[in-house]
């Protein structure tokens, strides 16, 4: 009896760990860091990377102690920006739109296309 109550509850913490497991998120080329440094207060989100085709990006804490995202991303493999002080470098500018407070920044066709957020608010482009 003892050994079917283990195996049950081994069971139970396996799938459940199994559903609340990333691995199946899409968009794994690009590497997302640092969101596990945040803390687990409520946090807005300060704009959105919407890729429509592969665009290659770096976004990062001022001065580049910490990389948030680095690579190449996909279209629909959307990226939410939540940190409030970042610098965004996309090298492909004409592969993705950049959506800050519910609308659509002009990256222009100038590659890369360097961005600041200070405060969660675009300050540079």
């Amino acid at each position: 009896m003892a050994l079917a109550v283990a195996l049950v509850v081994v069971g139970g913490i396996a799938l459940v760990s199994s559903l609340s497991s990333k691995s199946g998120k899409p968009g794994s080329g690009a590497q997302t860091t640092g969101t596990q440094k945040q803390s687990a207060q409520a946090r807005a989100v300060y704009g959105e990377l919407k890729p429509i085709g592969k665009a290659r990006v770096l976004a990062q804490s001022p001065g580049g102690d910490e990389v948030y995202i680095q690579g190449d991303l996909t279209r629909g493999d959307n990226r939410p920006l939540t940190w409030p002080n970042i610098d965004l470098t996309i090298y492909t500018p004409g592969t993705v739109e950049l959506i800050v407070d519910g609308k659509k920044v002009d990256l222009g066709q100038q590659a890369p296309a360097n961005l600041r957020f200070r405060g969660g608010k675009l300050v540079t482009k």
